[in-house]
């Protein structure tokens, strides 16, 4: 007969070897008290009634029982038999900071976004680390599996904090989202086991990891600009780019050398590149300058290997719905573009688990129908940023855009990066900005129209996400209205030069009836203004997310109600009541079930509703008679029929009325009284009921909405593509009225003939500064390949060289120029070497960078390329550099044969370069007054060299103390003196010459 004893303060061992009785006259120490209970014989009452206690000495104890110590065996006839050990049970973290712990370790490179409830939460490393850089408070969760660092932050949070991660510290950010319990399955068998208990209502899962590459539709992405995702790969010195918006789904394919590559990603402007793990790649694309403007990732995976029909069909399925899908289209991409593409897709898939990707077909980019530019010319020219802070005010995009349309914005930027080499393109942009230029009327009219539109590009790309809201449909809507009246009004100017983009035009009029017809925008705008509110009382500003969360907990509501069956009336209302109590803590906008309700869709947008809101209307009078019923029924004249979460529906009276008997109170007070009656109870659920079926319908009829909005995906890219032109043409003009541009002439000659050219970017600060910019001309590319330019500093030499090859970037990118006449021959690459700057990172001096600058150039420029070299050799002695800018200079119009701008201090090279027929020398000078203590630049150029720098009077201006250019002069007289005296005339800067031989015998002897 087993024995279990009842015992405080004594281990479980020592209790069992205690006797069951003792004599009281032995005992002399009261050690404990036990019960003993005979398993299975006496009752635990009975057992409880013959408690006994029992006093003994700790020496008879110490006797091994031999003294007269009962002993209390399990068994007489069995010997006492020790208990096993104690198995320790494992420590499991809770089921939330579980899977938390699992998407870290299988995330190692993210921070982990997890959503609890209305919040979500950081745990482990992410918390410590990034807290504080969040302004997150650190707490600690206790768990039986040790404590456990933590922070939050309410979900209406997290674009500001996506923000913060991606955009400015460049991390990456997984994103855990709740999903009810029961629609994943789980491997877990303890996490199975608690959903068969019934309390794990949510399960999750990683719902989408953001990258700097991978923003879709975030209220923070810069207005016009692309967020470029690019991969690379590479076969035997090419390389194969593959390119992406995922806000536009648009995606570009191209190839190139190596040598092209830097190039290549200042043209495109990646936010984040995608390369093969372990492959050449990533070190390629890490060594280029700009590498800090993106993020590198390797991602795993040889698609080299897939066959050419499963490369289309995995394309073919990503661009199903839309119509301008073209597996010819495919074919045309080379393989080692396609292969690009296809690592671009299977990284976006990876990174989008919870959304069905879908992109636009690849378009190929071949590098001979664009101008190339060069990165240093990207940077030096300042195309989309500046040098002196990388901001965009000061660019040349910047000072040139009048788009009003965020599409023409991008289209803009693209056009600039990617200037055309197709003169009959040029020529049909021209032509379309000089029709905009001559009629005020139609351009006014046509930006009026544009100003009305949306960025339909994005909004469908959200559409084919699956992110789109009814707000999204409107804005489709008015684009589409305003579409049509672009095109009535183009039509109506009876021009042929509009007849290629009027033929373009396809507008889906009944898509954008059935759109305004079937959404109440009064509504919407109400459920806005809700969520403002609430959002402005918890001192945040109200986003697009907040109102979809509101929409988005009212469907998983309305699902539940539907999907519940009748023998599952407790677990409904169990999850409607979690589903309420959570939109009130996450401060979502909602109504009361008998107040008035904001709705989505009109009630005429479909049979069903039109009879459901007649029904509720029904029910909202049978509440007013009912209220009025049961005020002379129960005599309390302040009765009144109310909802709450907690009470559900109950009638409420104060006053002298809270004495009233024959009813049950739920909640009352001195003046107040709450309680249920079953008749407002069951006319209550009866509405509830028809507010959800009108729920449930309007998200129908949404569906059905998107269906037609898919057919149609097609045509709408197409007319956002061709609004797009039009508002970049109307910019144009608009600049040419407001600059006095000048319509280029453009041709398949190497002539570069330009008139009373300006720099279209100084002159806009100069004339924010009162002043005027003197315009030069400029001939190459006839009889003369190359001008020498020389003259003081701050003269305006570096200036002339830039401005002569942004009048060609404008030219080929359609736009009128800066010049009075302008007649420019097809450049197909820009290049420059402007500018000094280190690299000390990789080890390369100023001098260093130069020269690699300059190298690039000689091995790559064409007879069709403008150069322009700004101070080639400077970095170095005198001697050397002499000899390296005159050597460059002679490679340049004897090998390459390119247009060339040459300016240098080097005044010697005009006399080196004086018989070459195809080098002009011009230059800048200096004004003094007859006194000698005035004088002003010259910016005029004129034929000849000028062989003073004038170098102090730069000083002067920049503050030198006088004192230090009183000794500069000094020793300048002094020197001049000098080698006047030695070689019979002054060599200016020279700095090593012993002989009494000429100077250039000195050089190159």
């Amino acid at each position: 007969m087993r024995l279990f004893y009842q015992h405080r303060n004594v281990p479980h061992r020592i209790c069992q070897l205690l006797p069951r009785r003792l004599l009281r006259s032995n005992l002399q120490l009261r050690a404990l008290s036990y019960t003993a209970c005979l398993h299975g014989k006496v009752p635990v009452k009975e057992a409880k009634v013959r408690k006994r206690r029992a006093k003994f000495t700790l020496d008879e104890l110490s006797k091994g029982y031999g003294g007269g110590l009962e002993q209390g065996l399990i068994s007489p006839d069995e010997p006492p038999q020790p208990l096993p050990p104690i198995e320790d049970v494992p420590k499991r973290y809770p089921t939330v900071i579980a899977q938390a712990l699992d998407n870290i370790t299988r995330l190692p490179n993210c921070v982990l976004f997890t959503r609890v409830g209305g919040f979500y939460e950081l745990y482990f490393s992410h918390a410590e680390q990034w807290a504080s850089r969040l302004g997150l408070k650190l707490a600690v969760k206790k768990t039986t599996a040790g404590n456990v660092p933590m922070a939050g932050f309410p979900f209406w949070n997290l674009e500001r904090f996506l923000k913060v991660l991606v955009v400015e510290e460049g991390q990456y950010v997984a994103i855990c989202e709740e999903y009810p319990a029961g629609n994943m399955e789980t491997t877990d068998p303890g996490e199975a086991q608690v959903k068969a208990e019934g309390g794990l209502l949510w399960d999750r899962r990683i719902a989408r990891i953001v990258t700097p590459g991978t923003l879709i539709d975030e209220t923070w992405i810069e207005e016009g600009e692309n967020h470029f995702l690019l991969a690379v790969e590479q076969r035997g010195g090419e390389y194969g780019l593959a390119w992406a918006d995922l806000g536009t789904g648009e995606v570009w394919c191209s190839q190139c050398q190596a040598i092209e590559l830097a190039a290549e990603l200042a043209r495109i402007g990646p936010r984040e590149v995608v390369v093969p793990e372990g492959g050449v790649e990533e070190a390629a694309v890490k060594r280029v300058e700009q590498a800090a403007t993106y993020v590198v990732t390797t991602h795993k995976g040889d698609f080299s290997s897939v066959k050419a029909t499963g490369k289309i069909q995995k394309w073919a399925q990503v661009i199903a719905d839309d119509q301008d899908a073209d597996s010819e289209a495919l074919k045309e991409l080379k393989k080692l573009e396609f292969t690009a593409a296809l690592r671009l897709l299977d990284y976006v898939e990876s990174r989008l688990p919870g959304i069905q990707v879908k992109l636009q077909t690849p378009v190929p980019r071949k590098s001979n129908e664009v101008m190339g530019i060069d990165v240093n010319s990207m940077r030096g020219l300042e195309i989309k940023t500046t040098l002196r802070d990388g901001g965009s005010k000061g660019s040349l995009l910047h000072t040139i855009n009048r788009t009003v349309t965020r599409g023409g914005k991008r289209l803009l930027g693209n056009w600039l990066t990617n200037p055309s080499t197709d003169v009959a393109t040029i020529e049909a942009r021209l032509d379309l900005v000089e029709t905009f230029l001559t009629d005020k009327s139609l351009r006014e009219d046509i930006v009026a129209l544009l100003k009305t539109t949306h960025d339909s590009q994005r909004i469908v790309q959200k559409f084919s996400l699956g992110r789109g809201d009814a707000d999204d449909l409107v804005a489709l809507a008015r684009t589409i209205e305003a579409t049509n009246s672009i095109l009535q009004r183009l039509s109506n100017t009876q021009q042929k030069k509009f007849d290629a983009i009027i033929a373009r035009l396809e507008v889906p009029l009944d898509l954008a009836e059935t759109i305004l017809k079937s959404i109440d925008e009064e509504g919407l705008r109400r459920q806005q203004h809700e969520v403002a509110d609430v959002a402005a009382n918890m001192g945040e500003p109200a986003s697009p997310d907040e109102i979809r969360e509101s929409d988005d907990v009212i469907d998983g509501l309305v699902g539940e109600v539907l999907e519940a069956g009748a023998g599952e009336k407790r677990e409904r209302k169990r999850r409607i009541s979690r589903g309420i109590q959570n939109a009130i803590a996450k401060g979502i906008a909602t109504t009361e079930p008998d107040g008035e309700e904001t709705w989505i869709m009109k009630k005429t947008a479909s049979p069903f509703l039109r009879e459901a809101h007649a029904r509720l209307q029904a029910l909202r009078e049978a509440k007013g008679h009912l209220e009025v019923h049961l005020r002379n029924k129960l005599n309390a004249q302040s009765l009144t029929l109310k909802w709450s979460p907690n009470l559900g529906h109950f009638c409420h009276v104060k006053g002298k009325d809270v004495s009233i008997h024959g009813v049950t109170s739920v909640q009352s007070s001195k003046t107040t009284r709450s309680f249920l009656h079953p008749e407002w109870t069951k006319l209550g659920e009866n509405m509830v009921s028809m507010r959800l079926r009108i729920r449930a319908e309007e998200k129908v009829v949404f569906q059905n909405i998107l269906k037609e909005v898919f057919k149609n995906i097609g045509q709408l890219r197409r007319n956002a593509r061709v609004l797009d032109e039009l508002d970049v043409a109307a910019g144009f003009a608009l600049l040419a009225r407001e600059q006095g541009l000048t319509r280029p002439k453009v041709n398949r000659k190497v002539k570069h003939k330009i008139i009373g050219g300006r720099h279209i970017t100084v002159e806009a600060g100069l004339r924010e500064q009162g002043k005027t910019f003197t315009g030069n001309d400029c001939f190459i590319g006839d009889k003369e390949l190359l001008w020498l330019v020389t003259g003081p500093n701050m003269a305006g030499k570096s200036t002339f060289l830039r401005q002569n090859v942004l009048i060609s970037i404008l030219a080929q990118t359609g736009s009128f120029v800066p010049a009075e006449h302008a007649e420019i021959g097809i450049v197909d690459k820009i290049f420059s070497r402007i500018g000094s700057a280190d690299n000390l990172y990789n080890s390369q001096s100023t001098f260093m960078v130069e020269m690699l600058e300059t190298a690039h150039i000689l091995r790559s420029a064409t007879p069709r390329s403008f150069v322009i070299m700004d101070e080639i050799g400077r970095g170095t002695s005198s001697r050397d550099g002499l000899a390296i800018a005159y050597a460059t200079l002679t490679h340049l119009i004897e090998v390459n044969k390119s247009r060339t701008l040459f300016a240098t201090h080097f005044h010697e090279l005009a006399d080196m370069v004086k018989m070459e027929k195809k080098v002009a020398c011009h230059c800048t000078d200096v004004s003094e007054d007859l006194d000698g203590m005035g004088w002003s630049y010259v910016h005029k150029l004129r034929k000849g060299v000028n062989k003073e720098s004038h170098a102090l009077k730069v000083a002067r201006l920049a503050g030198v103390p006088p004192e230090v250019l009183a000794a500069a002069e000094r020793v300048l007289k002094e020197r001049k003196e000098m080698e006047e005296e030695q070689y019979g005339f002054y060599v200016e800067d020279d700095d090593d010459y012993t002989d009494g031989e000429g100077f250039f015998d000195a050089v190159f002897a």
